[in-house]
C-alpha cells in the first residue's frame, strides 16, 4: 500500500509539472535579488507547495543587452543538473510575452559569502572541506561540458543538510569534452614534432585549446581558499583600477599573511596551505590543470573526494521553516 501510495503522489506530482505554468501560478513571497536584466523572488508554487528561486527576466531587456544566447546556456544547463546533487536544479521553466521565467530549488542555508562575512577566518579544516566540494562541484559542472566562468563565493549556496551547490550559471560556456580535448593536444603535438606549417584549422584548435586553459577553475577558487584563511581577497584593492592593477602585477602583490603577535598567530597560514595557495594561484604553466593535480595537493590528503556528501560539515543551517 506504502508503494502504491508513494507512486500515486509521483504520478500527481508529475502531471502538475507538466501542467502550463504563469506568473499567477506562484505566490511571491519577497525579492531576493536583483540583477543587469532581471529580479530573483522567494516564491512557492501554489499546486505543489513548493518553495522555489524565480527568476524573471524581461525579454527586451535581453536582447537589448545580447543576453539570449547567456540565458539559454543557463536554461541548457540547469535542465541537465538533474544528474548532479552539487548543482542548482531547475524545476519549471515558462514564459509569457514579455518576461521569461527560470523557478529554480531554493537552497535554504545562504551562500558562501555570508558564511564568510559571519565567520570572518575559517579554520583549516573548515576551509579544506569548503574548497574540496567547490572543487567537486565545479568539475561535475565541467563534467556536463560547461565552464562557469564566475566563479565566487556568492555563487556556491549551502543547503539544508551543510553542502555545497552551485548556482548562477548566466555567464557560462559550452565546452569541448575531455576526449575531444586530449585529441586535439595530441594534434597539436603532432604538427609541433613534424614541425608543421599551422594552417587555419590548427589555428583554431590552438586557440580553442589556449582559452580553455584560461578558463580552469584553479585561480578563482585559489583566490576563495586565500580568502577563506585570511579573511580578505589576495588582490582587493580600494579601486576597481587598483583591484586590475594588483591583478596585472599578482606575483607581486600576492604574500603569505604573516602576524608576530602571540594573540594573532594562530592566524598564520600552514605551509601545506601556502603551498596549496600558490599551487592554484600561479602562471598558467605552473598552475594546477587538473582535479588530480589539485587533489595531490599536500592540503588536500586524507579528503574524502568521492564520497564527500558522506562528510559531516562544519555547518549546518539552523532552519525554523522551509524558508
Amino acid at each position: 500500500m506504502e508503494w502504491r501510495s508513494y507512486c500515486g503522489r509521483e504520478r500527481a506530482l508529475l502531471r502538475k509539472r507538466r501542467t502550463k505554468l504563469k506568473l499567477d501560478s506562484f505566490h511571491i513571497i519577497v525579492q531576493v535579488g536583483q540583477g543587469g536584466y532581471g529580479e530573483v523572488y522567494l516564491a512557492r508554487h501554489k499546486l505543489s507547495k513548493e518553495v522555489v528561486a524565480l527568476k524573471k527576466m524581461k525579454k527586451k531587456t535581453l536582447l537589448k543587452m545580447d543576453e539570449v544566447r547567456h540565458v539559454l546556456t543557463e536554461r541548457d544547463i540547469l535542465t541537465a543538473t538533474s544528474k548532479s546533487d552539487w548543482l542548482v536544479k531547475l524545476l519549471y521553466a515558462f514564459q509569457d510575452p514579455d518576461y521569461i521565467y527560470l523557478a529554480m530549488e531554493f537552497v535554504p542555508g545562504g551562500d558562501v559569502r555570508t558564511l564568510l562575512n559571519n565567520s570572518g577566518v575559517l579554520k583549516e579544516e573548515h576551509a579544506k572541506f569548503y574548497a574540496t566540494e567547490m572543487f567537486v562541484a565545479v568539475d561535475s559542472l565541467h563534467r556536463l561540458g560547461y565552464i562557469h566562468r564566475d566563479l565566487k563565493p556568492e555563487n556556491f549556496l549551502i543547503d539544508r543538510s551543510g553542502h555545497i551547490k552551485l548556482t548562477d550559471f548566466g555567464l557560462a560556456a559550452g565546452a569541448i569534452n575531455p576526449g575531444k580535448i586530449q585529441s586535439l593536444k595530441h594534434r597539436l603535438d603532432e604538427a609541433k614534432d613534424e614541425n608543421l606549417q599551422l594552417g587555419r584549422s590548427t589555428v583554431e584548435m590552438k586557440t580553442i585549446y589556449k582559452t580553455l586553459r584560461l578558463q580552469e577553475p584553479s585561480w578563482s577558487l585559489g583566490c576563495i581558499l586565500f580568502e577563506f584563511l585570511s579573511g580578505y581577497a589576495p588582490f582587493a584593492g580600494s579601486s576597481p583600477e587598483e583591484t586590475w592593477a594588483n591583478l596585472k602585477n599578482w606575483a607581486r602583490v600576492l604574500r603569505r599573511p604573516h602576524y608576530d603577535k602571540p594573540e594573532d598567530q594562530i592566524f598564520n597560514l600552514s605551509d601545506e596551505a601556502w603551498l596549496a595557495i600558490v599551487g592554484l594561484i600561479n602562471a598558467k604553466e605552473k598552475r594546477c590543470s587538473s582535479l588530480d593535480h589539485v587533489q595531490r595537493l599536500a592540503f588536500f590528503a586524507h579528503m574524502q573526494w568521492d564520497n564527500m556528501r558522506r562528510v559531516v560539515p562544519p555547518f549546518i543551517p539552523s532552519l525554523d521553516s522551509e524558508i
